[in-house]
């Protein structure tokens, strides 16, 4: 296996996919993490157990 040089992966057509899915993949979850929340509690009027309940389920990705 050789060595591979600075910035050589950025010309690698599959490096830049798998990079760009997981930086989609990425802000999708923190957009989630932080919209799923706030509308429980601005639309659906959530009450706290059920806010302490999807931020229990959230933080261990079972959910959300």
């Amino acid at each position: 296996m050789s060595a591979v040089r600075p910035g050589e992966l950025w010309h690698d057509p599959d490096f830049k996919r798998l990079w760009l899915g997981e930086t989609v993949s990425q802000v999708g979850g923190q957009i989630t993490y932080l919209a799923l929340p706030l509308a429980a509690a601005l639309l659906l009027d959530a009450t706290p157990t059920e806010m302490g309940i999807l931020g229990a389920l959230c933080s261990c990705r079972i959910s959300c």
